[in-house]
C-alpha cells in the first residue's frame, strides 16, 4: 500500500522530486489514494519473484554470448565491441608467467606483478609444490583436445 504525507510535512527537495513521480492532482489535494496512482514498471519489478524476474528477463532481455574457457570455467563475453572478438592465441605457453605473483600495498593502491616470484610453464613443472597443478593442466588440455578434433572432423 503507497501513502503519501501530507505537503506540509515533507521537504521542498522531496517535494519538487514528487512532483516528477506522482500525478499533480496527488500534490493539490495533499493526500492521495493508492487508486489515483499509476503502478509503474519499476514497481512492479521491485515485487516480482525470481522465477517471474527470469521468465521476464528471457523474454525481453538483450541476449549477451559468453564464452566459457574449457580449461578452467571462467566466462568472457565473446564479442567486445572496442576490442573485437575473444582471441585464445594471445598467451605464448612458453614464455607466459602461468604462475603470477601479484603484489598490493593495501586500499587504493591496486596489484603490481612481482615477475622475480612469477613462474613460466617450464618452471612451474620442475617445482614439486605445484607437479599436480600442471598434471591437472595437462589432462584438461589433452581432453579438450581430443574434444575440439572430434567436432571439427568434417
Amino acid at each position: 500500500m503507497l501513502v503519501i504525507f501530507m505537503r506540509s510535512f515533507l521537504p521542498t527537495g522531496i517535494l519538487q522530486i514528487l512532483r516528477y513521480i506522482v500525478p499533480w492532482h496527488c500534490m493539490n489535494k495533499g493526500s492521495c489514494n493508492a487508486l489515483d496512482l499509476s503502478i509503474s514498471d519499476r514497481f512492479l519489478r521491485m515485487h516480482e519473484s525470481p522465477e517471474e524476474k527470469r521468465v521476464r528477463v528471457l523474454r525481453d532481455g538483450t541476449p549477451v554470448e559468453y564464452m566459457t574457457c574449457p580449461l578452467c570455467g571462467l566466462n568472457r563475453v565473446l564479442d567486445k565491441h572496442a576490442k573485437g572478438r575473444v582471441r585464445w592465441d594471445m598467451v605464448d605457453p612458453e614464455t607466459a608467467l602461468i604462475l603470477q605473483v601479484r603484489v598490493g600495498g593495501g586500499w587504493g593502491s591496486g596489484f603490481y606483478l612481482d615477475e622475480e616470484k612469477s613462474l613460466t610453464f617450464n618452471q612451474l613443472g620442475s617445482r614439486p609444490e605445484y607437479r599436480a597443478l600442471v598434471i591437472a593442466i595437462r589432462d584438461q588440455a589433452a581432453r579438450i583436445l581430443r574434444i575440439a578434433k572430434e567436432c571439427t572432423k568434417k
